[in-house]
């Protein structure tokens, strides 16, 4: 006889209970949802963390900048991954920038026009005054270098002259090649051309010095006197007035010198210079720089006087002999012959 086991009866899960009710704040909160983080932040590596700063920085020096231009005032905005503190709020910034630069508006800077150099308006030219004059284009030439102090400074303008013998008056006798002039007690028989003095006893160079640039030469005289300057082509050579003597007219600047005085003369003034006897003289011209100085060469260069004057046309060396101590000379009263005048070789 089989016999079968009867089934067994499976026991009934046991009851389960029955879920509580959410309250009214649980409710709330569930129908929030939960703050995004960047997936930057949250899996931030070492080299982004680094750049981060150095992002941050930039923005700090960017809004001190801004903060000088401007006079922005600009406060720190917390992250949007960071909650306010308790008690403030501020605005969201997107993108993850901790100072908010995006939001602060810079101030223009304002440019002072006076800064800058431009062609005045008419508002700022009262009345029509120039207040920009014209600029006036100076010569080169006319920039003169300071004048020589010694002798060897001197030197590097030296010219060499000689007289012209149909200037020289007739009781001049011309020699050494023309360079030195010798009174003489009777006049010689020369033609009276009329580039010849016949009333002072004088003589020019043989043509004008050159140029406007500086010329130097040096003089030296014997007797009782004698006169060196320069003259004008224009002197007149005729009669014994103050017309054709050296000093004593506008066309004509001297220095008379005697073993007692020495005298600066030109258009009929005359000043007397304190000076012992001074055999050799120096005479220096700048036409450009208009000035024509007279030096006592001896063992150093002794400054007797300097005209300042505007010379507008050529001029000559000239020499007087005998001059200095009156018209004696050339009225024939005398008879030495101890009195010349000779341009040194330089």
């Amino acid at each position: 006889m089989s016999c079968s086991r009867a089934p067994q009866s499976q026991p009934s899960p046991p009851a389960q209970p029955d879920p509580p009710r959410p309250t009214a704040a649980a409710a709330a909160a569930a129908a929030v949802p939960p703050a995004t983080v960047p997936a930057t932040v949250r899996a931030a590596s070492p080299a982004q963390a680094i750049a981060g700063s150095f992002s941050r920085m930039s923005s700090i020096s960017s809004l001190f900048r801004s903060h000088r231009r401007g006079n922005a005032q600009a406060t720190p905005v917390p992250d949007a991954a960071t909650p306010p503190a308790s008690g403030r709020s501020g605005p969201s910034v997107s993108g993850g920038n901790p100072w908010g630069i995006g939001t602060l508006s810079e101030t223009p800077t304002e440019v002072n026009p006076g800064l800058f150099l431009g062609p005045p308006s008419p508002d700022f030219m009262p009345n029509d005054a120039q207040v920009f004059p014209a600029l006036r284009e100076i010569n080169l030439d006319s920039i003169q270098a300071p004048e020589p102090r010694g002798r060897e400074e001197f030197l590097q303008y030296a010219v060499q002259l000689t007289l012209d013998p149909d200037t020289a008056h007739r009781r001049l006798a011309l020699s050494d090649g023309d360079t030195k002039a010798t009174l003489q007690a009777a006049a010689a028989a020369a033609a009276d051309t009329p580039q010849r003095f016949d009333g002072w006893t004088q003589a020019l160079s043989r043509g004008p010095l050159g140029g406007a640039g500086p010329s130097y030469w040096e003089v030296e005289w014997r007797g009782r006197g004698s006169s060196v300057g320069v003259a004008y082509g224009s002197l007149a050579r005729k009669g014994g007035d103050g017309r054709a003597g050296l000093g004593y007219n506008a066309r004509s600047w001297s220095l008379e010198l005697s073993d007692t005085r020495c005298v600066a003369a030109h258009d009929n003034e005359r000043r007397d210079i304190a000076v012992g006897y001074s055999p050799r003289v120096g005479v220096f011209l700048d036409p450009a720089a208009g000035t024509l100085g007279f030096y006592s060469v001896a063992d150093g260069m002794s400054h007797l006087h300097t005209f300042r004057a505007n010379f507008t046309r050529p001029l000559y060396a000239a020499v007087g002999v005998g001059v200095g101590v009156g018209m004696d000379f050339a009225l024939g009263q005398f008879s030495s012959s101890a009195d010349s005048v000779k341009l040194c070789p330089m």
